[in-house]
């Protein structure tokens, strides 16, 4: 990936899925379409969070835009500060990649 292209990170995909309350709630393209189509960061970024923060958690980043791409939607990321600082929601990925293969 070259600099100027922003990172990714998958955050759905076609198929259907189970919430904590057991409810099955499946996706198809047109679904996934139309949810990265919506999606407008000017009007409401949504946050890269670790976990299932509180509202006031820190964002370590920003989703700067969505689309469909195969059959899985990734988003776009723009951090808070340069990749390699540590400080970054990149940064905190790369961390727990590593920590999986050396496990």
């Amino acid at each position: 990936m070259d600099q100027n292209t922003p990172p990714t990170i998958r955050i759905a995909r076609i198929g259907t899925f189970t919430s904590n309350e057991g409810i099955a709630v499946s996706f198809g393209a047109a679904e996934l379409e139309a949810a990265a189509a919506a999606y407008d960061p000017q009007a409401d970024p949504a946050p890269l969070v670790v976990g299932h923060p509180r509202l006031d958690d820190p964002a370590y980043g920003w989703v700067s835009g969505l689309r469909l791409r195969r059959a899985s939607v990734p988003a776009s990321i723009t951090s808070r500060a340069e990749r390699g600082s540590g400080t970054t929601a990149m940064d905190m990925m790369d961390a727990a990649l590593l920590e999986m293969r050396e496990a």
